[in-house]
């Protein structure tokens, strides 16, 4: 699993996904927060997922098969893409959607830089999928841009908020670039697919 990963398609809207079986894991993110880099280091294939220094790059939901019946989604980034205001809503839409009504969602992947956690769009989307009734993994990325303190400090300033808010959520924190967490993260993923 993840290490035969392959795209298989891009979809603006959800009728044109593959059918609604088998198990998927949907990536969702700020704009520039690392998320195509983390899909990427989880597969262990560089470009697989499309990263850019230019935030807004991914427009649709990109589907990738990460073994029989199993697949990734990499979802536009949230946040400050300079994209047209209409866009963004539809993006918002799309995954909002997407959340509420697929029935192969196994987990919803919330990707936040550790540096600025809990961003305004960040909140916004941790209230809008905590009531999807499906598990919810938080990953803190870039973990080798901060020392082990403040590394600390911001996993427990998302670990409270989220226990303030009732969110049930499961805390990560990886670097792409070290690799640091990274394994433990594709475990916890994986056992997601195991019925």
């Amino acid at each position: 699993m993840f290490t035969d990963a392959h795209f298989i398609t891009s979809c603006y809207q959800l009728s044109t996904l593959p059918p609604d079986h088998g198990g998927e894991l949907i990536f969702l993110g700020r704009s520039n927060v690392g998320k195509s880099s983390l899909i990427n280091k989880l597969c262990g294939k560089k470009l697989l997922a499309r990263t850019s220094k230019t935030p807004g790059r991914t427009q649709c939901l990109n589907v990738f098969s990460i073994g029989s019946e199993a697949r990734l989604i990499d979802a536009p980034g949230y946040g400050f893409a300079k994209v047209p205001l209409t866009v963004k809503q539809q993006w918002q839409k799309l995954i909002v959607s997407y959340c509420q009504t697929r029935q192969c969602l196994r987990a919803i992947v919330i990707v936040m830089d550790v540096r600025h956690p809990l961003q305004p769009f960040d909140q916004e989307w941790l209230s809008s999928v905590s009531t999807a009734e499906i598990p919810v993994v938080v990953v803190l990325n870039k973990l080798d841009c901060l020392g082990r303190m403040q590394q600390k400090k911001s996993m427990m300033q998302v670990e409270h908020y989220c226990r303030q808010h009732n969110y049930p959520v499961r805390l990560a924190g990886v670097s792409c670039r070290s690799g640091d967490g990274v394994d433990s993260l594709r475990q916890h993923l994986k056992d997601l697919f195991v019925d």
